[in-house]
């Protein structure tokens, strides 16, 4: 059998630790471990790293930030900046309907689309978001606690350069020492790419991943991330 190889040679292993975010090589039998690959994350590819982003889910790449609160006009229905996305913030937006963005502070943030006058559109957008505050998503985001979110690319090719094209799945390995990383995931699923562990007590754990094809083989363990429970 041939072994898997890293890289555009392979997959990349990404551990989400709800605000940081490392990318590792998954690397294969036989071959030298890489090292950490820094590589910026653009969710909504609008061409703006999540990093810098103001609006992560929402493709936004003006960064139009009228009312300079820190969170983009696309994803900021709180006009009045109470927290939440409420029946307030819509009267303030019908006060402006129809003026021009520049003609009003008010208009400006109320102009969600940018598109340099408050129209219905922007009402309408407004809705999605009711009940839920501002933020670079939009959404209400609930971390689960002793959770562990792991995400990755799926790899492509084998160690000599052939293309991949039974790739059967994974298996999150993952243990309170690095070299004892003695429970395991196994996802039959190839097409996943994103997986929460749950039930994890406080303290340090570490993850690694690797990759199985159908006829069992399987990748060499990639770099091992930790992730402290609190």
């Amino acid at each position: 059998m041939t072994a898997w190889m890293p890289a555009d040679l392979a997959a990349w292993l990404r551990v989400n630790l709800r605000f940081f975010m490392g990318t590792l090589l998954l690397a294969g039998a036989g071959t030298v471990y890489p090292s950490i690959v820094a590589t910026p994350t653009d969710a909504d590819g609008d061409g703006i790293p999540d990093s810098a982003d103001n609006c992560i889910n929402q493709g936004n790449p003006s960064q139009l930030d009228a009312d300079r609160d820190g969170y983009g006009n696309f994803c900021d229905a709180d006009l009045n900046n109470s927290g939440m996305t409420n029946s307030a913030d819509i009267a303030i937006l019908y006060s402006v309907l129809s003026k021009p963005a520049g003609s009003s502070a008010t208009a400006a943030a109320a102009d969600l689309d940018g598109t340099g006058r408050v129209t219905t559109a922007d009402w309408m957008r407004m809705r999605t978001y009711l009940g839920t505050p501002p933020g670079p998503s939009g959404l209400v985001t609930i971390v689960p606690s002793g959770t562990a979110t792991i995400s990755w690319l799926p790899p492509t090719q084998r160690t000599d350069g052939s293309v991949l094209t039974n790739l059967a799945g994974y298996e999150i390995r993952f243990g309170t020492r690095p070299g004892a990383l003695d429970n395991t995931i196994r996802l039959s699923n190839p097409g996943l790419t994103r997986y929460l562990v749950e039930s994890l007590t406080p303290g340090t754990w570490y993850f690694a991943l690797v990759a199985v094809d159908s006829a069992g083989v399987t990748s060499g363990l990639s770099a091992i991330k930790p992730k402290t429970i609190s």
